[in-house]
């Protein structure tokens, strides 16, 4: 027993027993020009994810911000699978097209690769947004 107790106090000093996770908070980026384009929050309910804009970042379209609400779910149903993928749905907060999306983390989860397609195999989009620290 004392050495069950020992393991579970290293695991939880080190965490390096826990994979990282989609949780947290991510800077999206505009695929033409790399520029930053929002501020996006994931958050774990139960087995799920869903995500949200926190912020507009973008300048150069600044009348599309007004239409930009927000706090609205934009990302929803994603859960994880067993090869440490994340599947689930987003909406373009621009175009509102939804996606099937498949998240991934690399770079030790300082990255999230997001790929994304509308019905058939012909529209397929690939973004990678960074971990944002605060």
């Amino acid at each position: 027993m004392a050495m069950l107790e020992l393991v579970s106090r290293f695991k939880k000093k080190l965490n390096i027993f826990q994979r990282p996770s989609i949780e947290g908070d991510w800077i999206t980026f505009d695929e033409l020009d790399n520029e930053e384009k929002y501020y996006f929050t994931i958050v774990r309910n139960n087995h799920s994810y869903f995500g949200i804009v926190t912020k507009y970042l973008s300048l150069k379209n600044q009348n599309k911000s007004s239409s930009i609400v927000n706090a609205i779910e934009y990302l929803w149903g994603v859960e994880l699978n067993a090869d440490g993928s994340y599947c689930g749905y987003l909406q373009d907060p621009e175009t509102c097209l939804v996606y099937s999306v498949t998240l991934t983390l690399i770079s030790n989860g300082c990255k999230l690769m997001v790929k994304g397609q509308v019905g058939s195999t012909k529209h397929i989009r690939t973004q990678y947004w960074n971990r944002r620290v605060s």
